[in-house]
């Protein structure tokens, strides 16, 4: 019997969290992925979803919403094992014209 390892990973939306989270929950363990909005996602989502992992709705940009969102999983598993802190946002432009 193998333990099934609690994966937290931001950012499944797309690339390389969803890939991740897919790969994760093929080998068995067990994926609490985030997404900044389920609509926004649902591709994502409903392939997570099919493969037996939670998606939850989390914009890491909003500092104050992470502790609840990771109590909620805390409840739910326990602990978490791993953290993949993968979602992220780029801000695009000249160097000087940034500020």
């Amino acid at each position: 019997m193998s333990l099934s390892i609690i994966w937290f990973i931001t950012g499944v939306s797309s690339g390389f969290g969803l890939d991740l989270a897919l790969y994760v929950l093929r080998a068995g363990h067990t994926v609490y992925g985030t997404v900044r909005s389920r609509e926004k996602s649902s591709g994502a989502v409903s392939k997570i979803e099919t493969e037996g992992g939670k998606c939850v709705v989390l914009d890491v940009t909003v500092l104050e919403s992470i502790p609840t969102v990771i109590q909620e999983v805390l409840e739910k598993e326990g602990r978490i094992d791993v953290l993949v802190n993968n979602a992220g946002w780029a801000v695009m432009g000249a160097l000087e014209d940034m500020k």
